[in-house]
């Protein structure tokens, strides 16, 4: 998908920022509080939503696991080989 158009820079605070329309937030799956990561080659501004690394992810992970209604009876059939659990 191809996405182009113009903001302004403006003083905000002790820095700089500009607006992202709610279209391009939308394109990019956004929400308010996301971070997301700038790529700057030449003259070029790349922004790029970013993604938690499987670090991050299993930091929050607290080892209890609850299936999904659909993977319930997956999870829960009889076993009838070698699987390991």
């Amino acid at each position: 998908m191809s996405y182009n158009t113009t903001t302004k820079i403006s003083a905000w605070g002790g820095s700089n920022g500009m607006r992202i329309p709610k279209e391009a937030i939308a394109i990019l799956g956004l929400s308010n509080g996301d971070l997301v990561e700038l790529e700057i080659t030449g003259e070029k501004m790349i922004i790029k939503k970013k993604r938690k690394s499987l670090r991050e992810r299993f930091d929050s992970f607290d080892g209890e696991y609850q299936y999904a209604p659909e993977d319930e009876s997956w999870a829960n059939m009889e076993r009838t080989g070698g699987e390991i659990l």
